[in-house]
């Protein structure tokens, strides 16, 4: 991964999901917002499709009826992907690399509510 002010090299570490700064330009720097839903959206459809290749749906729909069933099938998609989302979160950076974007400081939206 690369600074995108400076291109010098950026390891990956936890501080770039906050925002930490480059230690050549001292930039804010953090991982895109794009990257993260992607990371979010991939989870919830293997978290989903590994609940179809299981069938748990076959076995809500009998008991509790189709729309009930289908919603307790992805209800139960939540917590999964969540779990996958933890070992996507550590693993994926190594894979995929993230993009990384400079944020401003001095940026700040307020609500004006004076």
């Amino acid at each position: 991964m690369c600074c995108p002010s400076c291109h010098c090299r950026v390891a990956f570490e936890r501080g770039l999901l906050r925002g930490t700064c480059c230690k050549r330009c001292n930039s804010t720097i953090l991982i895109s917002s794009a990257y993260i839903r992607g990371l979010m959206m991939l989870s919830l459809l293997v978290a989903w499709g590994l609940l179809w290749a299981a069938r748990v749906p076959a076995l809500l729909y009998p008991t509790l009826g189709e729309v009930f069933g289908f919603l307790a099938a992805a209800s139960l998609g939540f917590p999964l992907a969540f779990v996958i989302l933890t070992v996507m979160v550590r693993t994926m950076p190594y894979v995929v690399p993230p993009k990384l974007v400079v944020r401003d400081p001095t940026t700040v939206t307020t609500l004006d509510l004076n």
